[in-house]
Parts: C-alpha cells; structure tokens; sequence
C-alpha cells in the first residue's frame, strides 16, 4: 500500500493570453488550438467563457518563450477574417497543487481557496482535477502565495522544477 503524497510544483515565466471575439465559436476555437499546436505551442491553462451578448472570452497560459509565436499565429488568423483581439500579459507562474490521495479526501478545494483568500492574492486561471489543482498567480506575489499554500497543505513538498 502506498502512502499519500502531496506536492505544490512551482512552474516561472508563465504568459497570460486572452482571445476576445464578439462571435467566437467552437470552431474559432478549433482553429486557434490547432494552428497554435502545428507551430509548437503547448497551451496549459485554459478559461472559455460564452456570454450570449458579447460573443465569448477564452484564456489560456503558454510559457513566455512562446509569446512571439503565439502573436505571430494570431496575426495570421486575423489576416484569414478573424476579428479575434488578443489580449497578453505577462509576469505570471503557475502552481500546481497535486496530491495521490486527492480523490480520496473532502475539503482539498476549501483548504486550497481558503490560503489565497488568506493572503488576497489574485487568481488568474484555475484548473482541477481529481488529482490536482493548478492556478496562474502574479510572480511578484509568488512568495506569500506559496507559504499560504504550504501552511494550507503542511504535508507537501514544495518543487521548484529546473
């Protein structure tokens, strides 16, 4: 029998991309990822909000070497009629709370909320799963958020991936 084990992975130089269309569908969203992928770019992160009025809002995080082909290859679909409006902000990194007995326990959500409202730090993009918890904060905030974090979760270790 394994025991549990919880990690808080600490990934720097993330970039926050948002993709404004007043009439984006799943198809525009196809072509984006796709044409993103046939030019190399791994997207992490991702929010798509569809709002009946003003079309729908789609962020997603890249790492921050990919930012020059992530402008290149929006340009090309707007050349292609896209009226897609991108939107990049950098100066974030991503932590991922990842633990093998998630599935298994209540409260690793509230425990997790509950360390950032702590500390007020803002929540860019979050993504969960059964596994694990992944969140996009501000760099310059990167330092309380993580001592919130390892408060919140006294039993895991803390990476800092090379």
């Amino acid at each position: 029998m394994s025991t549990a084990k919880t990690e808080i992975i600490i990934q720097f130089d993330t970039v926050l991309i948002h993709a404004h269309c007043p009439a984006i569908t799943l198809c525009d969203i196809t072509l984006l990822c796709k044409t993103l992928a046939d030019t190399g770019i791994s997207i992490d992160l991702i929010s798509f909000i569809p709002t009946r009025r003003t079309g729908a809002s789609l962020s997603f995080s890249v790492l921050s070497g990919d930012v020059s082909k992530v402008l290149r290859t929006t340009a090309q679909l707007k050349n292609n009629n896209s009226v897609m409006r991108i939107e990049v902000s950098g100066g974030y990194s991503k932590i991922t709370v990842r633990g093998t007995g998630f599935l298994q326990k209540t409260g690793i959500a509230a425990r997790f909320f509950n360390a950032f409202s702590q500390i007020g730090s803002e929540l860019m993009l979050v993504s969960a799963s059964g596994s694990a918890i992944d969140v996009l904060v501000r760099t310059d905030e990167l330092d309380k958020t993580i001592a919130a974090l390892e408060h919140a979760f006294p039993e895991a270790e803390t990476i800092y991936p090379e």
